[in-house]
C-alpha cells in the first residue's frame, strides 16, 4: 500500500519557500489525520519526504505517532521509521522524476509526504495513468492506493 500526504498548513511568514513552518492548525490537522488513519499507517516502516521544512514536520509528526504506535503495540521497536528527504519530492518536480524517487525507495507499505502540484498530479498518474485530472488535496490530507510497484495507472484507491 502507497499512502500520498500533503503537508500540513504552512505560514507564509518566511523568508524563502523552502524554509516555511507548519502553523499551530497545520500541526493540529496532522495530528489528528495520524491518529485518525492510525490502522492504515501502522503498517509504515519508511517514509519518502520533499526536503522543505514543512514537508519535514509532517513527516516528523506522523513518525512519532506512528513510532508511539508500535511501540504500544510491541509490533515493531520504537523508533523503526525510517525518514528519507529526497529532492525529487519538491513542488514543481516533473512526474517521471517523482516516480523515480518511488521505485529507489520502494517498500509494499510506503508514505510519501510532498506539495501540491506534484501530489496531486502524481496521484493522477498513479490511479488514472494521466495528469490532465489533479487530485485535490487540502494541507494535511492523504490517500491511500493499493499498488504492487508504482507506475501509470497501477494503483487502486483505498476507500476512507
Amino acid at each position: 500500500m502507497l499512502t500520498l500526504m500533503r503537508h500540513g498548513e504552512a505560514s507564509w511568514a518566511s523568508a524563502t519557500d523552502e524554509q516555511r513552518e507548519l502553523t499551530e492548525q497545520g500541526i493540529a490537522f496532522v495530528n489528528e489525520q495520524a491518529k485518525q488513519y492510525a490502522n492504515r499507517l501502522a503498517p509504515v516502516t519508511r517514509i519518502i519526504a520533499s526536503p522543505f521544512y514543512r514537508t519535514r514536520q509532517t513527516a516528523d509528526l506522523v513518525a512519532a505517532h506512528m513510532s508511539m504506535l508500535h511501540a504500544n503495540s510491541g509490533a515493531k521497536a520504537a523508533g523503526a521509521i525510517e525518514i528519507i528527504l529526497d529532492d525529487r519530492l519538491t513542488p514543481d518536480t516533473p512526474i517521471p522524476d517523482a516516480v523515480a524517487a518511488l521505485e529507489q525507495f520502494w517498500k509494499p507499505e510506503l508514505l510519501v509526504v510532498t506539495h501540491q502540484p506534484l501530489i496531486g498530479l502524481l496521484t493522477s498518474y498513479l490511479l488514472q495513468g494521466s495528469i490532465l485530472y489533479p487530485e485535490p488535496f487540502l494541507p494535511g490530507q492523504l490517500i491511500s492506493m493499493d499498488m504492487e510497484w508504482p507506475g501509470a495507472a497501477q494503483g487502486i484507491r483505498i476507500p476512507h
